[in-house]
């Protein structure tokens, strides 16, 4: 019962973009901590969802349609670019996604939108692991 009780209370944290953060000794984190998380920031959101050693990490428009790209910022420093295209409002399956090996830290997914040959940021949530 206690069990149900944590877990539903953490679910209702993710939702309500609070994150779960689990210790962690070392700079990977084991499979045990992943969590599965989702959170938004301006007009972007993002989920992770770990696996065995690896996280995926997905992104998409929150509540308005644009032209631009994703752009993945990974505890380790390294940084992907998704894919340019439209993104359309709450298109979770039409947004980008990455796999990449589990760190523990900071994931922040950057939305920048195509604006008269420049880009600009439209929001960019963060999620710890």
């Amino acid at each position: 019962m206690r069990s149900s009780i944590l877990s539903l209370a953490a679910a209702a944290l993710a939702l309500a973009g609070t994150t779960v953060v689990a210790p962690t000794a070392s700079a990977t984190v084991a499979p045990a901590q992943l969590r599965d998380n989702s959170g938004c920031n301006g007009d972007v959101c993002m989920a992770i969802d770990g696996t065995t050693g690896t996280v995926t990490v997905k992104a998409w428009a929150y509540d308005r349609t644009f032209t631009g790209h994703f752009q993945l910022l990974q505890p380790s420093g390294h940084e992907l670019n998704g894919r340019d295209g439209t993104f359309g409002a709450g298109d979770v399956a039409g947004g980008s996604s990455w796999r990449v090996h589990a760190d523990a830290g900071n994931y922040c997914v950057v939305g920048w939108d195509g604006v008269n040959g420049h880009f600009d940021k439209i929001g960019e949530p963060c999620l710890s692991l």
